[in-house]
């Protein structure tokens, strides 16, 4: 019952915003007539099939890897120096209390360091993500449209979200998007 309401109240909006009738008609006397009358057509982007299955997509997830790489190779060696510190800590444990001292303000620093590095990654990693999938929605933006058009759809939705618990393949639009987006693919793919 529930989600025949929600189909009707889906069409209802969608038929009044594209001009195809007056939600407020008072003879509208069965919900199922709306439907009916004013039949909406629309289709389904998955669009994090859209960031990891195009061409593109996977270009800019590679690129995001060898990031992620180059800033773990940093984090490993800053790990290994206050590694190192802690070892000589530990053997020079009756050591001199200046060189006691020492040892721990290099250790807090090293700690600060890591601490910063890893923020530091992690936000230009995600950053980096973000301008990524930006670039990529961007460009299929415009094919969503075109690909709107060409089927005759009165509107597109993208999944997934939270009020989507199912989504039927013939409304599924995303091969044919996933299809166009690499039709037009530079693999040299936009900073």
């Amino acid at each position: 019952m529930h989600r025949d309401v929600g189909m009707v109240a889906i069409a209802m909006y969608l038929s009044c915003l594209l001009g195809k009738m007056d939600a407020c008609d008072p003879n509208s006397r069965s919900r199922y007539r709306i439907l009916k009358e004013c039949p909406v057509k629309f289709g389904i982007i998955n669009v994090l099939s859209v960031l990891d299955q195009s061409k593109r997509g996977k270009v800019y997830a590679q690129r995001l890897r060898k990031k992620a790489e180059q800033w773990q190779a940093q984090t490993r060696a800053v790990e290994s120096k206050l590694q190192q510190v802690r070892q000589m800590a530990e053997k020079e444990e009756n050591a001199a209390p200046d060189r006691k001292m020492k040892l721990q303000r290099e250790t807090t620093l090293l700690e600060t360091e890591m601490r910063q590095l890893e923020e530091r990654m992690r936000q230009d990693l995600e950053s980096s993500q973000e301008h990524y999938r930006t670039l990529l929605l961007t460009d299929a933006q415009a094919l969503i449209t075109e690909l709107a058009k060409e089927l005759d759809l009165d509107a597109v939705f993208s999944v997934p979200s939270q009020d989507t618990a199912y989504v039927a393949e013939r409304v599924d639009i995303t091969s044919k998007l996933l299809a166009k987006l690499d039709a037009k693919a530079d693999l040299s793919a936009k900073e």
